[in-house]
């Protein structure tokens, strides 16, 4: 399989007609997750790291939180959030059976 390959096969890997907003989705470097997972890993890590520096002038913590926000996990698991919502309402917007469960944003 060409690197082209694994670039298109970001975002939706597999749709789930039983929850069209929730399909199984490929994070590029992490692997195969429902949607649903992904968005409460990312929620998990945001809500850490703004614990880390609620009540602290430490430059260390703020260095530290720099560095895990750029961290390519978190980056690629915003990304495939993002890449599967613009899917989704590519596939909502040509309508037919497919469409059918996919929310208006």
């Amino acid at each position: 399989m060409k690197t082209k390959d694994i670039v298109e096969m970001a975002g939706i890997y597999t749709f789930d007609k039983e929850d069209p907003m929730d399909p199984e989705v490929l994070v590029d470097g992490v692997g195969r997750y429902k949607l649903s997972q992904v968005k409460r890993n990312v929620r998990e890590k945001l809500q850490d790291l703004a614990a880390r520096v609620a009540e602290t002038d430490d430059p260390r913590a703020w260095r530290e939180v720099g560095r895990l926000i750029n961290h390519g996990a978190m980056h690629e698991m915003i990304r495939t959030i993002v890449q599967t919502h613009d899917e989704l309402q590519e596939i909502r917007s040509k309508g037919g059976p497919r469409s059918r469960g996919i929310e208006k944003e």
